[in-house]
């Protein structure tokens, strides 16, 4: 990993958790390559609530222009790894009634854990967006956020159980990976993880490439001057690399995701 990466990842680790190891030296020209990539994936919040940080704690890490740079888009007053998400579903629908089965089991259960409610949730979610559009590093830095500040209230028993009854628990072994690996986690702060996945790194690798932007990209498929339906080959043959990619971590979910993505862009045949 080169100088700006590492320090990218200092950068976050700093914004969204707290950390604040010390950041390498480096040339405007590189800084501004940092604040680039910063913009490409979408974390200026982050990067900016760091950034000042930096600026309080340590001013001689980080040149004052840059800081000013991180903190001049509309992006970088937005929630900094929010520790809440959308409700997340399962693409598979089996695998989704049971997990409106556990949600609406837990909410009644006497000893209802909300903490581990959310938990799996945040877990659920990350499935979702590795799947659809490629690792959002929003999105896992909020689990690791959660983690932190409320993983001491989770019950890892049930999570665990409920994770296996959905067939993602090597799915979020990988997340938990990934936050290992690049976000200053020790594997004890994330009981639900058993082995690191030697994965994580190729994941992140490509999530920092711009191979990131064709898995974000929708399926579509329209019909033709002679009736017959065509469609975008580079974008199919990118859905069925991304859906054999993490058939290891969710062979159902991944399987499911990628034909309910292709029955939907079906159903929606531009003439």
């Amino acid at each position: 990993m080169d100088i700006i990466k590492r320090n990218f990842f200092r950068l976050l680790r700093c914004g969204a958790l707290g950390d604040n190891e010390a950041l390498e030296p480096m040339s405007l020209f590189k800084w501004r390559k940092l604040i680039a990539l910063v913009r490409f994936k979408k974390v200026d919040a982050v990067a900016a609530n760091g950034a000042n940080r930096y600026s309080k704690s340590q001013p001689q890490e980080m040149p004052p222009v840059i800081v000013a740079e991180l903190n001049s888009t509309p992006e970088a007053t937005g929630d900094t790894a929010v520790v809440s998400l959308p409700e997340a579903a399962m693409s598979n629908f089996l695998l989704n009634r049971r997990l409106n089965k556990i949600r609406d089991n837990e909410v009644h259960a006497i000893d209802t854990s909300v903490e581990t409610l959310t938990a799996l949730n945040i877990i659920v979610y990350n499935t979702y967006l590795l799947l659809n559009s490629g690792l959002s590093i929003n999105a896992i830095l909020c689990l690791g956020k959660y983690m932190r500040t409320r993983g001491d209230k989770v019950d890892f028993v049930k999570l665990s159980t409920w994770l296996a009854s959905l067939h993602i628990q090597r799915m979020a072994q990988l997340e938990g990976s990934i936050l290992v690996k690049f976000f200053g986690f020790e594997q004890d702060e994330l009981p639900f993880m058993r082995k690191n996945e030697g994965k994580a790194t190729d994941i992140m690798r490509r999530t920092l490439s711009k191979k990131s932007a064709s898995d974000a990209e929708d399926l579509r498929f329209w019909q033709d001057k002679s009736g017959f339906v065509a469609g975008n080959t580079n974008v199919l043959r990118h859905k069925i690399w991304s859906a054999i990619r993490y058939m290891n971590y969710a062979p159902i979910e991944a399987s499911s995701n990628f034909f309910k993505n292709l029955a939907n862009s079906l159903a929606k045949i531009e003439e």
